[in-house]
Formats: structure tokens, C-alpha cells, sequence
């Protein structure tokens, strides 16, 4: 069983890559599909997508706009086969409000390159 020693280092980079691309979603759609591997599958708020086009035909078709992001905490573990398991803590400032959220990354060599295989995405309310 291989662990990856720089998995905060992958964690914390990645985090950074994925939310820039997600942000600006609307003209970066090919960059962020690259993340995925092709059977990914995304639980948001609840709601399971299965295969990076399911996931990503939910992702462009999200209303939102992101204003502003704060990351709270990244919290990232090494895995099997120098995987990394991620999980976010943070706040979206969206149309004039804040929403709570926690979202979750696991991220496995797909081929030749690191990519998401399981997400979770989940607002928080009080």
C-alpha cells in the first residue's frame, strides 16, 4: 500500500485549482471536466451524478455566481495507492448572501494523472 507523502501539498493545490476553475465555470468548462475521471460521481446537496458529463450538465447548470470565497480549513489525508481524500470547510458570498459549506474530494490516479473519482458538495445551515 503506497501513500503519498506531499498529500497536503496535492490537497491544498488542488483546492486552489478546482475552485478557480469552478468559479469562473462558465469559461473554464473544459478545464474543470479535465478534473473529473470519466466514471466520477458527485452527491450534491444531496443529489447523486454519475460520469463526468452528468456532473458536469449539473455543475454549468447551476444559477449562481460566486462573489467572493472563503476557505476555512482544507483538511487532506493520504490514501491507497497515493490517492488523496480532501475535505473543505468554507463560506460563498452569492448574490447578496453567505452559504455554509462543506465539500469533500477524493481524489485517485486515473492513467497518468491525479482526478476526481468520488465528490461530495453540501450547504450547511444552521
Amino acid at each position: 500500500m503506497a501513500l503519498n507523502s506531499a498529500y497536503e501539498e496535492l490537497g491544498t493545490r488542488f483546492v486552489q485549482q478546482y475552485y478557480d476553475y469552478f468559479d469562473k465555470r462558465s469559461s473554464s468548462s473544459a478545464e474543470l471536466a479535465a478534473l473529473y475521471a470519466d466514471e466520477a460521481m458527485l452527491t450534491f446537496d444531496g443529489e447523486l451524478r454519475l460520469g463526468r458529463q452528468a456532473i458536469m450538465t449539473k455543475l454549468l447548470g447551476l444559477s449562481f455566481t460566486t462573489d467572493a470565497r472563503l476557505l476555512t480549513s482544507v483538511d487532506s489525508q493520504p490514501l491507497p495507492d497515493e490517492g488523496v481524500l480532501v475535505t473543505v470547510i468554507g463560506k460563498l458570498s452569492v448574490d447578496d448572501s453567505v452559504i455554509n459549506y462543506s465539500d469533500t474530494f477524493v481524489l485517485a490516479y486515473v492513467g497518468k494523472g491525479l482526478a476526481i473519482t468520488q465528490h461530495i458538495f453540501r450547504t450547511v445551515t444552521a
